[in-house]
């Protein structure tokens, strides 16, 4: 380093981005969350897992460690990126390929139940019994 030049104030040089343990991190946080609000969801009583009453407990404290892992992660991106294009270009072709096909079956699905699309079923054993449920 030149004696005339000052070292920017980060920690990039010393963290290394590709060797750690944020997929760890990310599956305790998963755990924490579905551990935390499956009772609820389920309708079963409180496991007793609380931090300060009722209204706050593990999965709680896992969604706000979601949020502040993501915005890390999106912050790094954006550092790493070579502009705004680039950044936002990198976000929809993350994005857009596990919104695409959960979307179409979510539209195709729609479209049928209204009746605006119909789609020819294949006639299968227990065919009377799927009519039924879509009835």
């Amino acid at each position: 380093m030149d004696p005339g030049k000052t070292e920017p104030n980060t920690y990039s040089h010393e963290y290394d981005w590709r060797n750690n343990a944020i997929g760890f991190l990310r599956l305790v946080l998963a755990a924490s969350v579905i551990i935390g609000h499956g009772p609820m969801l389920g309708g079963y009583p409180n496991l007793g897992l609380t931090l300060t009453g009722p209204w706050f407990g593990w999965g709680e404290v896992a969604v706000m460690g979601f949020f502040t892992l993501s915005g890390i992660l999106i912050t790094k991106s954006w550092e790493s990126s070579k502009g705004a294009k680039d950044f936002f270009t990198k976000r929809f072709l993350r994005i857009m390929p596990g919104y695409i096909l959960p979307s179409s079956c979510a539209h195709l699905y729609l479209a049928r139940s209204v009746g605006c699309c119909k789609i020819k079923q294949v006639p299968t054993h227990g065919q009377d019994r799927i009519q039924q449920l879509h009835m």
